[in-house]
């Protein structure tokens, strides 16, 4: 089964994270030389290049795994890291949750699957870094995001501290 496109609607879920970083992890299958098919993370590498090429991250490769970390700008937020788990990404998102970006559609190639991943990771890092996706909860109960305007109403009022990226959000924004 290929790989296809996860919104970002369906992503502005509650989950419960393990991790106190913000991660990305980029678990990078290596492609065999006679399908010659780039990993996710090859896609997402040049595409993260391209789009933040001021905005400092690093790589870490850790035997089959490549890890992209994106320092925060505020100690309270946590690190993003970005990890390529084969068939999907897994973002830790500071010291609040994680979300997954995968694509299902089975028309498309692995190779379009894998770019499809990529656009909707760096769309999602894109509002992160510009301060539109709020993020709520810890790792130690749980928590979420949404983007500004589409605040969910199924969750609940007392759910503490709000953060963007460059910061603790005041409740009257």
């Amino acid at each position: 089964m290929q790989l296809t496109h996860n919104t970002l609607g369906a992503l502005r879920q509650t989950y419960v994270a393990s991790s106190i970083s913000v991660i990305v992890l980029l678990a990078s299958t290596v492609a065999s030389p006679a399908d010659n098919m780039p990993t996710i993370a090859e896609v997402l590498i040049p595409k993260l290049r391209s789009n933040f090429g001021d905005q400092a991250f690093t790589l870490r490769k850790e035997a089959a795994e490549v890890c992209i970390v994106f320092a925060s700008p505020h100690v309270d937020f946590g690190d993003v890291e970005i990890v390529d788990d084969g068939y999907e990404v897994t973002i830790q998102v500071g010291r609040f949750t994680h979300g997954h970006f995968a694509n299902y559609d089975d028309r498309l190639s692995t190779t379009q699957a894998h770019e499809a991943i990529a656009c909707d990771v760096t769309r999602f890092l894109r509002d992160l870094f510009e301060d539109r996706i709020v993020l709520w909860g810890s790792h130690g109960g749980g928590g979420g995001w949404y983007s500004i305007g589409h605040k969910p109403a199924s969750r609940s009022l007392d759910h503490g501290n709000e953060f963007v990226w460059s910061g603790p959000r005041s409740t009257s924004s």
